[in-house]
């Protein structure tokens, strides 16, 4: 029975992803020119890297160029922190995932709204709030733990089995957090294999919810 709701964020309610990744590939540009082909590598296997992950290991691929950085620390912060205020102001004006504010409209109010994303939590609650969509969820869960903990966290904190919570993204990361636990997954646009649901419309949520929650007939 599915008593919680946990959304991804990036191409789960905000089309942001490809604007993300531009910009990875324009704040790594901006610091070693002509690095594409590298950035585009370490992108191509970051499925579960955050950005401090990435940019560490763009620049160790690119140490090997000129540079007047004193230490790897001070230019993987100093691109963390360029990429994190792009991306803040990029993703806030990013359009929502067709029908997302009408879902979580209806969402809300019947179920417990959470969001679960790889974006730092301070960055991800002020695009929420000034999308306008901060009413709509309990609580917001960032990159500060990884979203295995994070889901679990969830679940905790609203007293329920992880059967009861259902995780709604569209990456192999979300799958595979939700099943690490035993909850149940909805694929936004995705299919892993064909263990779990394809959404390809968040408007098609509740119906899919009513049929998971119908009991087995004997």
């Amino acid at each position: 029975m599915i008593k919680i709701i946990v959304f991804d964020f990036d191409g789960t309610l905000v089309d942001s992803n490809e604007i993300k990744e531009d910009l990875f590939f324009h704040v790594g540009e901006e610091y070693f020119p002509e690095s594409s082909s590298i950035m585009s590598k370490i992108l191509n296997d970051s499925n579960y890297k955050t950005r401090k992950d990435i940019f560490r290991e763009f620049y160790n691929a690119c140490i090997s160029q000129k540079t007047n950085y004193s230490s790897a620390s001070e230019v993987v912060t100093e691109m963390i922190d360029s990429y994190t205020h792009l991306a803040e102001k990029s993703v806030i004006k990013a359009e929502e995932i067709e029908g997302a504010g009408m879902a979580l409209e209806r969402l809300n109010n019947n179920y417990p709204l959470f969001i679960n994303s790889a974006t730092p939590s301070n960055t991800l609650k002020n695009i929420i709030y000034e999308r306008d969509w901060l009413h709509y969820f309990k609580e917001i869960y960032g990159s500060d733990n990884s979203k295995v903990d994070n889901l679990k966290k969830i679940c905790l904190s609203m007293n329920e089995e992880p059967a009861n919570a259902l995780m709604i993204g569209d990456s192999e990361a979300d799958y595979d957090c939700s099943r690490s636990i035993g909850s149940e997954f909805f694929g936004y646009k995705y299919s892993y294999n064909d263990e779990h649901v394809v959404l390809h419309s968040l408007s098609e949520i509740e119906s899919r919810i009513s049929c998971l929650n119908q009991p087995e007939s004997d």
